[in-house]
């Protein structure tokens, strides 16, 4: 009985919530092109060009005010993976595409489609979030 309590009582981070409705609001499907990089400008001494990684940094700074609205994605010290709604000759004359261009050494991966869902693979590729634990224990 205390479980139920503490569910009914609704969430807050990582408890329980119990829903009582649900509205979804649809956008139209526009087209997607996901750019993915990391840095391939390896030393021997530090392991990735510290150069190469410092301009990546100040890209992402310098970038970061007036970055297009269209862009989205993640990224870490030394890659990145980017989406940005629109097409492929869009996505590639997007000053923020060039500018990751030109850092010089990196490898990349780009590709184009008309959803999210299908660059995430549709439903045969898709895969669910994994993070969760099997037991929740207050």
């Amino acid at each position: 009985m205390k479980i139920l309590f503490w569910a009914l009582r609704g969430g807050g981070g990582g408890t329980f919530g119990v829903t009582t409705s649900v509205v979804y609001k649809l956008h139209p499907v526009k087209n997607l092109c996901e750019f993915s990089f990391s840095i391939t400008d390896f030393s021997e001494a530090t392991f990735w060009n510290t150069e190469t990684v410092y301009k990546w940094i100040d890209l992402l700074v310098e970038s970061a005010p007036n970055i297009d609205n269209k862009w989205g994605g993640y990224w870490g010290l030394t890659w990145g993976i980017f989406y940005f709604e629109g097409t492929e000759e869009e996505t590639k004359a997007s000053k923020f595409y060039t500018d990751i261009q030109s850092l010089g050494s990196i490898s990349d991966n780009f590709r184009c489609a008309d959803s999210y869902f299908t660059i995430r693979g549709g439903p045969d590729d898709m895969t669910t979030d994994t993070t969760g634990q099997p037991e929740f224990n207050i």
